[in-house]
């Protein structure tokens, strides 16, 4: 989360115009077909799906278990006369081993001998912000340090960035396959409808074309040229949570009132003075194609190229491009009930006879702008009969939003303590996966009842802002009454002098500029962990049923 704490309606130009100043689904549960697409869509199709030169890997890359990244100067602001120094780092830092967490106490609570076995094996990245860095509907020139998110020196390579962690993915996959890839929100950074084809193009391997202006470009690093992304292996399935840049311009403002029902909203949006400056040909920050870094106070307003795929979209048809894909499942976690109720949320049972629920639920609204807001009806029409509905099924649950608990707004109507209150008493609910905050951070939740029992929440960085890192995530049954959640902090595994190594250089010179001020690498106890964990009574049956594997986690 680089916050964007600003009133767009106090601005000139175009945007000002746009304030009016100037011319200018509920998971209906067992029976319901998750694979089937909303009424009227269908798949897209074309994806390329295939491999570059180099494949398959020979190894796995290495995780930060083993090497970390090293840069040349500190991360932190620096002297204006080391600025030949600045952005550069090499990959040969010390490696951080994993370090065991058992702030649940557990340990008081553990029988027999151990005897651990991999019961599921995942990957996790959030807040990717891919994004249209050309479109009129942007507050670039407003980019400072307490509003680092308003302009990235590297966010013309989004898209580069977020295909090199799928295919860092990939090349660990290649070794176990993934049972499944969690994406925490925020994928898109502005709720345009080319970012979010773009987002989802990228997953599906197509080759995808940033330069939504048509402008000429030239060079090698340029953040104007195609990517021929190659996506997500088409064998592992991939789930999307809502996050608030996804459905509000600028991750903070509604272009159209969720007030209105879905189809009067889809018929109000074009009549927004935000959506006409989204498509339309004049901008306050003109921005072409270059090959480095540019100081947003030396952009101009003018004319550009129009472009009606930079149109907003409602929460609806946000969650219906999920459903315009080659990738599984079949709007990757929303269902028609999704559309049918306007409302973000699903489940899904992850792995193939692990017996783990992804129970997934959306806080952007936008009462709370840029922070969560939990909804009534989600917590008590979903969450608290799929929480029941899992604990009778005897599987245990891994819980996906995207905000943490910590980020959801005084005024919410289900507040964080409540949220953590209602997941914590549910002894089969083990980890909460989230992102937004752009560091990685693990917060343990015990449920209070000095038994050991309780979940861990567990927030992802971004791929666009340093450090630019994902998640492997593998859940462990011990065979001692305890369970094990190991999380692998893993860096985009980017050759030197590609694209992406030179983009991760480019977050790093945004700190060392003193424009972005917070690293987000979080603490040594936030990265690589064994978290600890109960087994609840209702779940060691079908556990003690699947066969023994070889924890994956302990191969890096």
């Amino acid at each position: 989360m680089k916050t964007l704490g600003i009133s767009l309606c106090v601005l000139g130009g175009v945007l000002w115009a746009a304030c009016g100043g100037g011319d200018g689904a509920v998971d209906a549960g067992p029976g319901v077909d998750a694979s089937a697409a909303p009424d009227g869509g269908a798949a897209d199709a074309g994806a390329d799906s295939g491999f570059d030169a180099g494949w398959p890997p020979v190894a796995r890359p290495p995780t930060t278990v083993k090497v970390t990244l090293s840069p040349r100067l500190p991360l932190e602001k620096q002297d204006e006369s080391l600025s030949d120094d600045f952005g550069e780092y090499s990959m040969n830092g010390p490696g951080e081993p994993h370090i065991l967490r058992d702030d649940l106490g557990t340990a008081g609570h553990r029988s027999g001998t151990p005897a651990p076995k991999s019961v599921l094996y995942i990957g996790h990245t959030s807040d990717n912000h891919v994004v249209d860095f050309q479109s009129p509907a942007r507050v670039v020139r407003l980019d400072n340090p307490k509003n680092a998110g308003a302009y990235r020196p590297q966010e013309g390579f989004a898209i580069a960035l977020f295909d090199q962690m799928l295919k860092t993915f990939n090349a660990f996959s290649y070794f176990r396959k993934l049972d499944a890839l969690v994406l925490t929100g925020d994928g898109i950074d502005n709720n345009h409808y080319n970012e979010v084809r773009l987002f989802v193009d990228a997953l599906d391997g197509k080759t995808v074309d940033p330069n939504t202006g048509g402008y000429p470009f030239s060079g090698d690093f340029n953040m104007c040229s195609p990517v021929s992304a190659r996506g997500i292996d088409p064998a592992v399935p991939w789930f999307y949570v809502i996050g608030n840049h996804d459905i509000l311009m600028q991750g903070n403002f509604e272009v159209v009132s969720r007030a209105l029902t879905p189809d009067e909203q889809e018929v109000q949006i074009s009549e927004s003075g935000f959506y006409k400056t989204a498509v339309g040909d004049k901008s306050d920050t003109v921005i072409e194609c270059q090959e480095g870094p540019l100081n947003p106070m030396d952009l101009k307003s003018g004319v550009v190229t129009p472009n009606p795929d930079r149109r907003f979209l409602t929460h609806r048809q946000m969650i219906e491009e999920f459903f315009v894909t080659t990738g599984l499942p079949s709007g990757h976690g929303f269902m028609q009930s999704s559309i049918d109720a306007d409302l973000g949320v699903y489940t899904a049972d992850l792995g193939e006879g692990a017996p783990v629920r992804l129970v997934a639920f959306e806080t952007a609204h936008p009462e709370a702008n840029d922070e969560g807001y939990v909804l009534r009806t989600v917590v008590d029409g979903f969450l608290k009969p799929e929480l029941e509905r899992a604990k009778n099924d005897g599987v245990l649950v891994v819980v996906a939003s995207h905000h943490p608990s910590w980020a959801i707004v005084e005024k919410s109507e289900v507040r964080s303590d409540e949220l953590v209150g209602l997941l914590a008493s549910y002894p089969n609910v083990i980890l909460h996966l989230v992102g937004h905050g752009h560091s990685n951070t693990v917060t343990p939740h015990p449920s209070g009842n000095a038994d050991g029992t309780g979940y861990w929440e567990v927030e992802a960085t971004s791929t666009i802002d340093f450090p630019q890192q994902a998640h492997l995530v593998e859940i462990v049954d011990d065979g001692d009454g305890t369970g094990s959640v190991y999380v692998t902090v893993i860096n985009h595994d980017a050759p030197e002098g590609s694209v992406a190594w030179r983009a991760r250089a480019l977050s790093i010179l945004d700190i060392q500029t003193g424009a972005d001020p917070d690293p987000d690498t979080g603490g040594v106890s936030d990265r690589n962990v064994i978290l600890k964990f109960l087994v609840a009574d209702a779940a060691k049956p079908k556990l003690a049923a699947i066969p023994a594997r070889e924890v994956e986690t302990l191969n890096y």
